[in-house]
């Protein structure tokens, strides 16, 4: 049997009746008792405690022993230990397991299309590291601001998880304002010279079309970055300044009794209204061998903005060797165009050839002109009609000599 007390009786033999007993008192030591547990989970990255795992137990002595050393999710064992006489300890086994935390990802950054609204796919998108899916955004979708993107905790984890998305909007694009621009003829226009031309604040980066050369009208256009569709544009025309003509070089070889000559009808094609250097007497490009110093002279005209100045030259050369050695000399130019100069055929100290017979022909010979009291007065006419631009021919007989040379005639200058 079990617990008790036992009485042990010993007697002597019959006939004797004596009789002696003693008591022996048995008790029970009780088992130990482990108990039952209930797996639990606990969150992650935590540390379980001995209030979780005894709280798991059912029906167990205290006193146990929990193994191994707590942590993570793991499978713990109690154990209480046997009392003497009892040599069996009672032992249980509880499991627990770890609840991930919830992730929401690290921050990120969205730049959007002006005037729209950011959708959820968007914002997820530029959320880094591995975020759960299925959390909320706040505040509510828009433009440009700040989102922030939650995902709820799952018990027993009790930390919401956030990360946000700064969102910005694209500005809508500028290309500025209209303009013009003036640049001097044959050149390439610049897309710094048209970009400087735009009004307002345009942005940099557009693009030009047509192809750039010269004249014409010039179409600046800036876009949004794909996939925006948004497009500005503005045009600058650009103008052609004409680049001032100053002419070809010349060159001139006179004796310094010839009468004077315009230096302008030796710089061929030259434009009007330009200034010559040095400056002669005459104070404009008349040159008076008697007078002006044998040098090369510099016509320049000066360019209207953009365009820069232009320059011809003359070399004009004194030789006299050869010349006409009498007192009076013979022009052998003349420019009918009434100007003042050289309109007529000029010979110095004409009153000394009075009587002298001066006749004027043309290169086949033709007498076209003829006098024996020349005064400067023949204007490259010949019986009233103007005779074309080129070469004519003198011959004067005086003194018993003959004099003869060449006229050119210039009635226009180009």
């Amino acid at each position: 049997a079990g617990a008790g007390t036992y009485t042990y009786t010993v007697t002597t033999p019959a006939p004797c009746a004596n009789i002696s007993t003693a008591d022996v008192v048995v008790t029970d030591q009780a088992a130990p008792v482990a108990g039952t547990t209930t797996p639990f989970t606990i969150c992650a990255g935590s540390t379980v405690t001995l209030t979780q795992l005894t709280g798991s137990l059912a029906g167990a002595d205290a006193g146990g022993v929990w193994t191994p050393a707590l942590g993570g999710a793991n499978i713990y064992a109690y154990t209480v230990a046997a009392t003497a006489p009892c040599a069996v300890d009672a032992s249980v086994t509880v499991v627990v397991t770890e609840q991930a935390t919830s992730d929401a990802g690290t921050n990120g950054t969205l730049s959007i299309c002006p005037a729209t609204t950011v959708t959820t796919a968007q914002l997820f998108a530029e959320l880094g590291g591995a975020p759960n899916v299925g959390g909320t955004w706040s505040p509510a979708l828009g433009g440009a601001n700040t989102y922030t993107y939650t995902v709820t905790a799952t018990s027993p984890c009790t930390l919401d998880a956030t990360a946000d998305v700064v969102v910005t909007e694209l500005t809508l694009p500028d290309a500025g304002t209209d303009g013009i621009l003036n640049i001097c003829a044959g050149t390439t226009v610049t897309t710094a010279q048209l970009f400087t031309e735009l009004g307002g604040l345009p942005d940099v980066g557009g693009s030009w079309s047509p192809a750039l050369v010269g004249g014409g009208t010039y179409i600046y256009t800036v876009t949004t970055p794909a996939p925006c569709a948004n497009v500005a544009t503005a045009e600058v025309v650009v103008t052609e300044q004409a680049v001032p003509n100053a002419g070809a070089d010349g060159v001139i070889t006179v004796c310094d009794t010839d009468p004077t000559v315009d230096l302008f009808s030796l710089i061929s094609g030259a434009d009007a209204g330009g200034v010559w250097e040095p400056a002669m007497a005459s104070g404009t490009g008349v040159f008076d061998p008697a007078i002006d110093e044998a040098v090369v002279y510099t016509y320049t005209l000066t360019g209207l903005a953009p365009c820069g100045n232009a320059s011809s030259t003359v070399d004009v050369i004194i030789d006299n060797s050869g010349c006409n050695t009498e007192v009076f000399f013979i022009s052998n130019m003349l420019t009918p165009n009434n100007d003042g100069k050289n309109d007529t055929w000029y010979i110095g100290n004409v009153s000394g050839i009075k009587g002298s017979s001066v006749q004027i022909f043309n290169r086949w010979g033709t007498k076209l002109f003829e006098t024996e009291n020349y005064n400067n007065d023949w204007d490259g006419s010949s019986n009233g009609s103007d005779l074309p631009d080129g070469t004519y021919y003198y011959v004067i007989e005086h003194d018993g000599k003959v004099l003869n040379g060449p006229i050119t005639l210039l009635r226009t200058k180009n």
